[in-house]
Parts: structure tokens; C-alpha cells; sequence
């Protein structure tokens, strides 16, 4: 697999569970849509935030391993970078959020 787009991957979560983490500080559990974290929310608190980075990181991963191993050519590199950039798609919507309330 390409480092930079575990890198670039690692990132992304990291950003997302920074920004969920000052939503979820201002806020309450009530801004978090993804309902596994929002239930893991609901009973420990902000340690749900690590939970859902952790559960957010691994799917992804699994998702580059398996494009990684199956995908072929060209389609491959454009499947892993989508993958790969797919977290700062809530980075955005979290900091969207933030600004505008």
C-alpha cells in the first residue's frame, strides 16, 4: 500500500476526531450522526470519540487493503485515493457545523 495515502488517511481521522471532539464538547452527544458513536456517546461520554476514530480508521483501512489486493490498474489508484480523502469529508461538515452555530 502507498504510505502517502496512509498517511494522508491517518490524517483525515485524526482531523475528523478532533473536530467531533469540540462538537461533542460544545454541544452534547447530540451532534454526532453516526449512531454507533452517538450510543457509545450516550453511555461513556467523549470517549467516544477515540471509539469512533478507531471503528473510522479500520473500515477505511480494510477498505485500501482490499482495493489494494483486488482492484487492477488505473481504477485501483483512483479507489484508494477516494478512500483515502474520505475523512476530510467530515472534517468539513464538522467544521461547517462549528462555524455556523
Amino acid at each position: 500500500m502507498r504510505s502517502v495515502l496512509l498517511i494522508i488517511l491517518m490524517l483525515g481521522v485524526l482531523g475528523d476526531v478532533i473536530t467531533t471532539y469540540v462538537g461533542i464538547t460544545r454541544f452534547g452527544c447530540i451532534v454526532e450522526r453516526n449512531p454507533i458513536t452517538r450510543t457509545v456517546c450516550l453511555n461513556y461520554g467523549r470517549v467516544a470519540v477515540v471509539v469512533g476514530g478507531l471503528w473510522e480508521f479500520t473500515i477505511l483501512y480494510l477498505f485500501l487493503k482490499l482495493y489494494e489486493l483486488k482492484a487492477r490498474g488505473v481504477l485501483r489508484e483512483v479507489l484508494m485515493t477516494i478512500v483515502s480523502l474520505l475523512p476530510y469529508v467530515a472534517v468539513v461538515n464538522n467544521l461547517l457545523f462549528l462555524i455556523s452555530h
